[in-house]
């Protein structure tokens, strides 16, 4: 059975609440997508005006069946680009669990063989975490965790004490890990930690560069991963969703325009 979904896509600062019918969904007025001066709706075309609001969700939640396919499409193009400039879109998803909390990559992204313990006491505004064995921590937008378990049944894992890591160092008493922001949240010696990827949200329909030509963008989600992040399979702990959008990333004097952005589920 075929069940579908047209959902136009609008702009809020914040994505808000509510549950997506089992039905058609259809907004063909500015009205539908709330206050923001730089949104604009005429004749079922959606116009975003430079980077004012650059990302944008739908105000509804729907429930996510994994055994389903969820396939976005959109058509989109970029107006008032006389430089032939083009604009950098991304069509997706924001994920929640039951509970309604958003899953990021830093929950789930799992990087492989780097459960350790703390080898020391961190505290809050720290710049370096000491770890029992850091050897497959990598630098870059990785994330600590602690209270992680080994059959990862601790996923998501939203227990992050620090976020991106310049350098790791073999010490004497253990690795030593730097870090490009402070520690904020304090956690004792002897706490298994792990180290997750940094990310941002679900994106099966993008980042596409798009002319002044209307072009069409798709993608699908199906089924749920034990751990990591992907485009194309949930996450784990996954139980709702909304669409999402970043329009006219990195060129702010382009505007962006939608229309047809509809979400079919089969």
């Amino acid at each position: 059975m075929k069940a579908q979904l047209t959902l136009m896509i609008g702009a809020a600062a914040m994505i808000a609440a509510g549950t997506l019918a089992a039905q058609d969904q259809t907004f063909n007025s500015a009205e539908d997508w709330g206050k923001n001066k730089a949104l604009s709706c005429k004749d079922g075309v959606i116009k975003i005006q430079g980077q004012a609001a650059a990302w944008t969700a739908v105000g509804k939640k729907f429930k996510i069946d994994p055994t389903k396919t969820y396939t976005i499409t959109a058509s989109v193009r970029a107006v008032n680009n006389q430089n032939n400039e083009k604009s950098l879109v991304y069509v997706g998803f924001n994920v929640l669990d039951k509970q309604g909390k958003v899953i990021g990559a830093s929950n789930v992204a799992v990087v492989p063989g780097t459960m350790t313990e703390l080898a020391a006491n961190v505290e809050k505004g720290a710049t370096t975490v000491l770890v029992k064995d850091g050897s497959k921590f990598p630098k870059g937008a990785i994330s600590i965790v602690t209270d992680v378990k080994e059959d990862l049944s601790d996923l998501p894992n939203r227990n992050i004490i620090a976020n991106g890591i310049t350098s790791v160092v073999q010490k004497e008493n253990g690795w030593e890990i730097t870090l490009s922001r402070p520690v904020y949240r304090v956690a004792k010696a002897g706490k298994a930690v792990r180290a997750h990827r940094m990310g941002g949200y679900m994106y099966p329909a993008g980042g596409k560069l798009v002319g002044s030509e209307w072009i069409t963008i798709t993608g699908s989600v199906k089924g749920m991963n034990k751990s990591g992040w992907s485009n194309n399979v949930w996450p784990v702990g996954a139980d709702q969703a909304q669409l999402v959008i970043l329009s006219n990333w990195q060129k702010k004097q382009l505007d962006t325009e939608y229309k047809d952005i509809k979400l079919t589920i089969k």
